[in-house]
């Protein structure tokens, strides 16, 4: 995984990126379900072009390394919800 986003989940970045600039680059509320669109799962490395920053990010079993190192304006608020895998939080 690059951490960039493939159709059609790129196209749907595009648009709320270019909605975005339509507002005066106002952000909606959003919520990444597991990592936010654009962020390495791996490094936390962001895709300028790619990134769908998120207010709360909702990650499931463990945290993903690459949210850890990720930029915390690009993630926002982290819950991890067990599914029970067993793994420590």
């Amino acid at each position: 995984a690059t951490g960039r986003p493939r159709d059609p989940a790129a196209a749907a970045v595009a648009v709320v990126r270019e909605r975005m600039r339509g507002r005066g680059g106002a952000l909606p509320v959003v919520f990444a379900v597991d990592l936010p669109s654009g962020i390495h799962p791996d490094t936390g490395a962001a895709e300028p072009d790619a990134v769908l920053p998120a207010d709360l990010t909702v990650t499931f079993g463990a945290r993903k390394r690459g949210l850890l190192y990720a930029d915390a304006a690009l993630v926002g608020r982290i819950e991890l919800v067990d599914i029970g895998l067993g793994l420590d939080p």
